[in-house]
């Protein structure tokens, strides 16, 4: 097998767009480069370089590039700015001591990405499409997780080529095809290109490797470019597949790191800087008001409880893999609250700090921490733990965790979840028999909605959360009931569509099938002798949270080949299935022996997924004759979930 990254190095970029300079010019920059790299050469020297590379070394070429954008912005009264200040941030958002070899991450005068590539050929160089006039990079480890990646900030000579530069990568990742496969490891890679939300423009582009059944192995990718005025931020980052790290939650841990960073890139914006605010001022207000509702959703009564109350006794995370957590900075101001009975244990706390970045800091540290601890032994007992995205707000996780003892799972269950809005932080835990995630996302609905005080929109009518592009209201008359079959003859029940009607139940491992963070919801069902056929639409605030929800299901579905969460032994396969959709998952779970079980086909459109179910008297080796009937009725009401796509109906 050949090394990747040798191929890399010995890949010829035949085809780029670099502008030829005259020589003078060339020698200009040089002398320029050299000068900036002696004064920081301490630096440099101690910097790795990092090589983002396409993962699995894939594969061929993809025809002509598309053109960029001919318009050209109007030059700033000062010219662009074309050499980075050593003052620039390009370091803030990033945890302290995660450099590759330990210590405070620093900021080289050398580019931390080689070159980016998609489908085997070069996408992005610091030497093409144009000559960058000066970069700066960093390169960082996201222990205990072993999440590696770095930053590059490009200058160019102007806004156009900087546009240009980030079209021209938009337009190779978008060419590709959405899943490659690579016959010789017999795996494939899952592509998604979307339009970021960062700076003047920007483009998010995930990866995801995939076993030869489809499941996701874990191995994830995702590169972040940002353009403002003649600037590109370029931010990549992986991870091994033993972290089992989702591609939507790398990519928004590494947006939330890099707010602060596109925030200064002002710099080099046509408008400039507004203003240079003092570093030692909070860039916004600090103190909790008297009146947050940080109990809400709380059951009435208990044992336990405490007010909410700065007074308060501050929440203990559990330590996990011998370490304790620990806040990346220290708070402003916070409010902690308790609620508990016997085997149902709750803390709330909500911490606010100087600026949003400190708060992103904190809550990428806390999903660090417990992603680098998916598996620990302790007083006799196994403990699984795994983190997710939960949809509550950009960059809400939750990590659930579970307990095992001589193979058997105990009803015990640990949740912490974890939504940063603004400079704000909530952490939110749950330990013992009664904690549910799902339920513990239902709850923290009212104290989630109230942190918009923190945000950099207010509180207004429209909701705190994550915003959509479109309409994410269920209509009336979708048809998710149609051709439901009828044994009412036979003592069977037909279950219109409704709201509170029950939906495609089931979990996996003690995983739920659903993580309770959608916004919209509708359900529908027929049942008969030995049959039950369930249908569920669920919509999100947005892409991401139903990116998101297939990524759980995925994750769940990779590490759960037998069950035996519910005392017998159940089987769980998967099985290819054309819906016409990419983001699509099907698969069964049977009894082990004998008849008994269902088989279930979740299907993403835009923000919205629809899930279909089947049980009866299905078995490991006839659940197969099922897909085909399963998928015919997927694809017939797919398109009608044309309007929860960004481009509608």
């Amino acid at each position: 097998m050949s090394d990747p990254i040798r191929d890399l190095d010995d890949f010829d970029p035949q085809g780029l767009l670099v502008t030829p300079l005259p020589a003078s010019e060339v020698r200009r920059r040089g002398d320029r480069l050299r000068r900036r790299n002696r004064a920081l050469a301490g630096v440099g020297a101690a910097a790795a370089v990092l090589v983002v590379i396409t993962p699995l070394a894939m594969f061929a070429d993809r025809g002509e590039r598309a053109e960029g954008p001919s318009d050209t912005p109007t030059v700033p009264a000062a010219g662009w700015l074309t050499t980075i200040p050593e003052e620039f941030p390009l370091t803030t958002g990033l945890p302290s001591g995660t450099a590759p070899r330990g210590g405070p991450v620093r900021m080289t005068s050398t580019s931390a990405i080689e070159r980016l590539s998609f489908c085997g050929r070069v996408a992005w160089s610091p030497t093409g499409p144009y000559l960058v006039e000066d970069v700066a990079g960093t390169v960082y480890t996201r222990t205990p997780t072993e999440v590696r990646g770095g930053r590059t900030l490009a200058l160019y000579q102007d806004a156009a080529k900087a546009t240009t530069a980030l079209e021209l990568i938009r337009a190779d990742a978008t060419s590709c095809p959405s899943q490659e496969q690579n016959s010789f490891l017999g795996t494939s890679l899952a592509r998604d290109v979307t339009a970021g939300g960062s700076g003047e423009e920007s483009v998010v582009v995930t990866e995801q490797v995939l076993a030869k059944s489809g499941v996701p192995t874990g191995e994830t990718f995702g590169s972040v470019v940002v353009r403002v005025g003649n600037a590109l931020l370029l931010t990549t980052a992986g991870s091994p597949a033993r972290q089992a790290v989702t591609a939507n939650a790398l990519v928004s841990a590494v947006s939330e790191q890099d707010v602060a960073v596109v925030d200064s890139m002002c710099v080099f914006s046509l408008e400039g800087c507004s203003s240079s605010p003092d570093p030692t001022t909070p860039s916004r207000a600090t103190a909790i008001p008297a009146d947050f509702p940080l109990d809400d959703g709380w059951p009435q009564g208990g044992e336990t409880v405490e007010a909410p109350s700065g007074d308060n006794e501050p929440v203990r995370l559990t330590p996990r893999c011998g370490t304790d957590a620990s806040y990346a900075h220290d708070p402003v101001d916070r409010l902690t609250a308790r609620w508990g009975q016997p085997e149902d244990s709750r803390e709330r706390e909500l911490l606010t700090f100087r600026d949003d970045a400190e708060a992103a800091d904190v809550s990428a540290g806390l999903e660090a921490y417990y992603g680098g601890c998916p598996e620990e032994n302790a007083d006799g007992a196994t403990y699984l733990t795994q983190v997710d995205a939960d949809g509550l707000a950009p960059g809400s996780w939750q990590a659930s965790t579970s307990q095992t003892q001589r193979g058997q799972l105990t009803p015990y269950q640990s949740v912490v979840e974890v939504t940063s809005v603004g400079n704000a932080v909530l952490i939110s835990t749950g330990n013992g028999e009664g904690t549910s995630a799902a339920g513990m996302v239902e709850d923290l609905a009212g104290p989630v909605a109230a942190l918009c005080v923190f945000s950099d929109q207010g509180c207004g009518s429209a909701p705190s959360g994550p915003t959509s592009s479109g309409n994410t209201a269920i209509p009336a008359d979708f048809p998710l009931g149609v051709d439901l079959p009828d044994y009412t003859g036979d003592g069977g029940v037909i279950t219109d569509p409704a709201v509170d009607a029950v939906g495609v139940e089931g979990s996996l491992c003690g995983t739920d099938a659903w993580s309770a963070s959608q916004i919209g919801r509708l359900a529908a069902g027929s049942t008969g002798p030995e049959y039950d056929e369930r249908r569920e639409l669920r919509v999100f605030a947005d892409a991401d949270g139903a990116v998101a929800e297939m990524g759980r299901l995925r994750t769940a579905l990779a590490g759960c080949p037998r069950d035996t969460s519910r005392g017998a032994e159940r089987v769980v396969r998967s099985y290819p299935a054309d819906t016409g959709y990419d983001d699509t998952a099907t698969f069964a779970v049977t009894a082990r022996t004998g008849l008994g079980g269902t088989i279930f086909q979740f299907t993403r459109v835009g923000r919205a997924v629809l899930a279909i179910s089947i049980g009866g008297e299905t078995s490991t080796a006839s659940a197969v004759q099922s897909v085909p009937d399963l998928t015919a009725l997927t694809r017939r009401l797919t398109p009608s979930m044309c309007l929860f796509t960004q481009a509608g109906c």
